[in-house]
């Protein structure tokens, strides 16, 4: 034997040592870097590189594709996994409509599909509650699934249930810490609260509550569609534009009638309490304390009526006080008596 056939020979010899070490088999089962794999492909770090100290590149590199060379594929074989990572592709191959985005597909055959692995988790168990997302600088949270172009960035900390049917920069919470429920709710002031379709709580600490309700200025609050514009203003199905305000029932109070109380009445001034259709508008001197109920026109220092005919007495009006203009009448079982005689 020459000196070059030994050395052959041996070097030979080496490789296959070398190349049992690095992967064997056992009936019927392969490893690497182990010879008793314990499954069809047991794949293992040599000890070196499983230290924790390693900085080597460790695990399963699947082939990377690109979508054109994956509708190549002839006949694709059941569960075969690759990774798509470009997506340039102008034909029309329905096996490989699915793959919109890179990362893992693997081949259906009951389907003739290419279907990406998170479609698998989201078709067998829909993932649902809410995610969390950070967007423009403000993290929150809001339903899985939502489409973002149909909603303004999320605010800080921030809840979003709404639903949006529409692209929008607006609709969910958008305000910090707020809060957002309901078709195309609109949360934008901080700490701020809208619960209804369309509903709208647009500055701090607002709240409003129902479709089609608006809760506009600060720290106000409006309720089963009313508007609240004024600061600290409430309206329940009514119309409160003056600060502290509260409108109840159809009711309106003007920009101009600060702490005053509407319930199915119009109010222009300043600490009105108006109830049932009462219409008080701006008038001379002061108004501090004053009420209207129906015909029943100012309480203030003293009771003052407004002058009406006296009408029928009979037992529906009995206990009523009128003011003909001169006198004061009140009905009882015997008819109108004169109470300032």
């Amino acid at each position: 034997m020459t000196h070059q056939n030994l050395l052959f020979r041996l070097k030979a010899l080496g490789l296959i040592s070398i190349s049992a070490l690095a992967s064997a088999q056992y009936d019927g089962r392969v490893g690497i870097n182990t010879d008793t794999p314990k499954a069809t492909l047991d794949l293992r770090p040599n000890p070196d590189n499983a230290l924790a100290t390693a900085t080597t590149n460790e695990g399963l590199l699947i082939p990377k594709l690109s979508k054109a060379r994956v509708a190549n594929i002839t006949t694709p074989e059941n569960a075969t996994m690759v990774y798509v990572e470009n997506l340039i592709y102008t034909g029309t191959d329905p096996r490989v409509s699915g793959i919109i985005s890179p990362g893992f597909y693997y081949y259906d055959s009951s389907k003739s599909k290419w279907i990406k692995l998170n479609d698998l988790v989201s078709s067998s168990i829909a993932p649902t509650g809410l995610e969390r997302l950070t967007e423009n600088g403000n993290s929150g949270w809001r339903l899985i699934g939502r489409n973002p172009n149909n909603y303004g960035d999320i605010g800080e900390d921030a809840i979003d249930f709404s639903h949006s049917t529409s692209p929008s920069n607006e609709n969910g919470a958008t305000g910090e810490k707020s809060f957002a429920f309901g078709t195309d709710a609109k949360a934008t002031g901080k700490q701020s609260i809208a619960i209804g379709d369309n509903a709208q709580a647009q500055d701090k600490s607002s709240e409003a509550i129902g479709r089609n309700t608006y809760a506009v200025g600060p720290f106000s609050k409006a309720l089963f569609g009313g508007i609240a514009k004024g600061k600290n203003s409430m309206a329940i199905s009514g119309t409160a534009e003056g600060s502290s305000s509260y409108a109840v029932f159809n009711a309106y109070t003007a920009s101009t009638a600060t702490g005053s109380i509407a319930i199915g009445a119009f109010v222009t001034e300043p600490h009105i309490i108006a109830i049932g259709g009462a219409n008080i508008y701006a008038g001379t001197g002061p108004s501090y304390s004053k009420v209207a109920i129906g015909n029943l026109l100012y309480l203030e220092k003293d009771l003052k009526m407004k002058a009406n005919a006296l009408g029928d007495c009979n037992a529906n009006t009995r206990g009523t006080i009128k003011f003909d203009g001169t006198n004061f009448h009140g009905c009882t079982p015997s008819g109108w008596k004169q109470l300032n005689n």
